[in-house]
């Protein structure tokens, strides 16, 4: 209708989005376990005589006998495979493999396709499938897209603009006399300690949101736990400093507290 083709990656979608699908690619434990017109699989799996109860959700249907066991498994990723042979959608050849390639022969494809930097993975530990350096500028571009809209916000900006206007008026150009040090001395406490702790609590709300998809990548082997914590920190570290940096530069000449050598000064801390 729109002259448009969607690729979706869905683990179990409902009826009703199922029915959508044109062409249907479903893997099982790394292997095509069936590829051709969705509204086919199930003529597929009776041919296997595996036949689902009537309005009986086709994607659940499939996806509990992918599961069942692995004899079931192998069945059905064989009866792909011969269904592949004769056909001109995704074909097999007689002599090709029909099991995934191992992640060495993946890594050096990628090396001669140019995909990977061969003399900046050579001193790579041989534990993880890339360097370090390569580990970590991938999670830093990642994490760099996923926090922006996540820090640099319009609630954000509101906040800490709306806060840095009230903090002047209440500490407008205080006398710099002895009698007024306790009232400088409490704005630049509220500063210090309203900036430690804005940052400590984005982190602890921010790690167990990302725990699920760390664990899962790290158990794949993907990356290094420092490789992650580095990249996250330099990566948000000029996006989290923007606000301060705001707050500061209206609170202190506002609030008549010196020349430029006490702003930088107080910015620093």
């Amino acid at each position: 209708q729109h002259n448009k083709t969607v690729v979706t990656t869905i683990h179990q979608p409902s009826s009703q989005m199922y029915h959508m699908f044109d062409k249907l690619l479903l893997m099982a434990d790394g292997q095509v376990a069936y590829f051709g017109d969705a509204h086919r699989i199930l003529e597929f799996f009776s041919r296997l005589q595996m036949r689902p109860v009537p309005n009986y959700n086709p994607a659940d249907f499939i996806l509990e006998k992918v599961k069942e066991s692995d004899d079931v498994t192998r069945s059905i990723v064989e009866a792909s495979n011969d269904m592949r042979r004769g056909s001109s959608c995704a074909p097999l050849s007689a002599g090709q493999r029909v099991y995934p390639c191992t992640a060495e022969e993946l890594y050096w494809r990628d090396v001669q396709d140019g995909c990977v930097d061969e003399e900046e993975d050579q001193e790579k530990d041989p534990k993880w499938p890339t360097s370090f350096f390569t580990q970590y500028k991938a999670l830093t571009l990642r994490n760099m897209k996923e926090a922006k809209p996540r820090i640099i916000s319009k609630l954000n900006w509101i906040q800490h603009v709306t806060l840095s206007i009230v903090l002047s008026v209440l500490w407008f150009q205080i006398p710099r006399i002895e009698t007024s040090l306790w009232e400088v001395s409490g704005g630049l406490f509220f500063l210090c300690v309203y900036w430690g702790s804005i940052p400590m609590l984005d982190a602890l709300l921010c790690f167990p949101a990302e725990a699920l998809v760390v664990n899962k990548e790290r158990l794949a082997g993907m990356y290094r736990l420092s490789a992650y914590y580095l990249a996250k920190a330099t990566s948000e570290a000029p996006m989290i400093v923007l606000y301060p940096t705001l707050m500061v530069a209206l609170f202190y000449p506002m609030c008549g507290l010196g020349g430029a050598g006490g702003f930088f000064a107080l910015w620093g801390l």
